[in-house]
């Protein structure tokens, strides 16, 4: 008897507000949340924005200048993020490989007024630190930070 499984679509919302960081020190700023309605997931739709110094191996990569750059880029907001941590099972393959994803929709604020965005990264299984990097501080690596999009 031949069986066909019908494949299994994932949809996301990306209007509905994101979730709260695990601690009370943070805030998310609504000014630089998108909404962005509903995604289907399809993995091989992930990819990975750097600006040219980080290709080039440059190690004092600053965030601001990176997240300026992908702005006119089609970056996903948290909720992308948040549907991958509930979903470790539909994360990439090439994900696993060290790489940390950043995504810089919303910004969040710390209550001494420090921003910072939120990442992903593989450490045997898909973290995520509200401890994002800060948008002034540099990143220790070029090579495997990178923010997130969504073609």
């Amino acid at each position: 008897m031949l069986s066909l499984k019908k494949k299994s679509r994932f949809f996301v919302s990306m209007s509905a507000d994101p979730l709260p960081c695990q601690t009370d020190r943070w805030d998310w700023d609504t000014t630089t949340f998108k909404r962005q309605g509903t995604l289907l997931w399809e993995p091989w739709r992930l990819k990975i924005f750097q600006i040219p110094l980080q290709i080039e191996g440059y190690s004092g990569i600053q965030g601001t200048p990176l997240f300026k750059a992908a702005e006119a880029e089609p970056v996903p907001n948290i909720n992308l993020m948040q549907f991958l941590l509930q979903n470790p099972h539909l994360v990439p393959e090439w994900v696993k490989e060290g790489w940390y994803l950043y995504f810089p929709i919303p910004v969040y604020w710390e209550i001494r007024g420090a921003a910072y965005v939120r990442y992903v990264y593989w450490n045997h299984k898909l973290d995520s630190l509200c401890e994002g990097d800060t948008l002034r501080d540099g990143f220790g690596f070029t090579s495997d930070c990178a923010v997130a999009l969504y073609t």
